[in-house]
């Protein structure tokens, strides 16, 4: 939400629960953090907001062990491509026993199309805007800024 330049504290909005005891931010706050974090109720409301989004993914961690407990593994093809198109890409997988899943994350502010390498079994959570398209048996997936999705993927 804020600039950085303030030091980290100044980027993270405090929770505004909505009642009558909680009136205020803090002063060690970027303003526009300040004016652009809605409260507990509203943020319930709109399921694309940032504390749905923790509800979701908080959820998900307690729902499948590789997320919670398990080895952190680099995606050979995305994190180590010198394409232009892959530098903005995060992705990893998450491994614990028999269960292996494959975290993706936008991190800046354009859509990149990825061919994917591995065989999906299933979408478990989406934060943003997210396409798949399947062609004879090669899936593209289409990731929009700022996204985020999480796959289960088969053996």
């Amino acid at each position: 939400y804020g600039e950085q330049t303030n030091g980290d504290e100044y980027v993270r909005a405090p929770m505004l629960w909505g009642d009558s005891y909680t009136t205020a931010y803090t002063d060690k706050i970027d303003k526009s953090a300040a004016s652009n974090t809605a409260t507990v109720d509203k943020q319930l409301e709109d399921k694309n907001s940032l504390l749905n989004t923790y509800l979701t993914f908080t959820q998900l961690r307690n729902t499948y062990p590789a997320l919670a407990k398990g080895k952190m593994e680099k995606h050979p093809t995305y994190n180590e491509s010198k394409e232009k198109d892959y530098v903005s890409i995060a992705a990893w997988y998450m491994v614990q026993g028999d269960e292996k899943l494959l975290v993706l994350h936008k991190l800046k502010g354009s859509t990149v199309e990825l061919p994917m390498t591995d065989k999906l079994e299933k979408t478990i959570a989406v934060s943003g805007s997210i396409q798949q398209k399947d062609e004879s048996g090669n899936v593209t997936l289409k990731i929009g800024a700022y996204s985020s999705v999480v796959f289960k993927v088969g053996k």
